[in-house]
């Protein structure tokens, strides 16, 4: 049992939230920026709320290390 998280955005804000290599220090739960994302322990839960303001493609994906490479994400369109 591990820890997850769930990053919400484009896939642009997913490819920055991976390049930044202290992500998880902004992953607690809060909006930081362009940033919305949670991180959980097991058993733990939670939520994120996000507005979305214009349509397109939005991605839910865990960043910890080897979690999005194992195919922890999806994609959802917003209309």
């Amino acid at each position: 049992v591990v820890e997850h998280e769930a990053m919400l955005g484009d896939m642009h804000q997913q490819e920055e939230f991976m390049a930044d290599t202290d992500h998880e220090a902004h992953a607690d739960g809060g909006h930081h920026g362009e940033i919305y994302a949670i991180t959980l322990a097991p058993g733990e839960s939670g939520s994120l709320t996000m507005q979305f303001d214009v349509p397109g493609e939005i991605v839910i994906g865990c960043h910890l290390p080897g979690h999005w490479e194992a195919g922890m994400k999806s994609t959802f369109s917003v209309v």
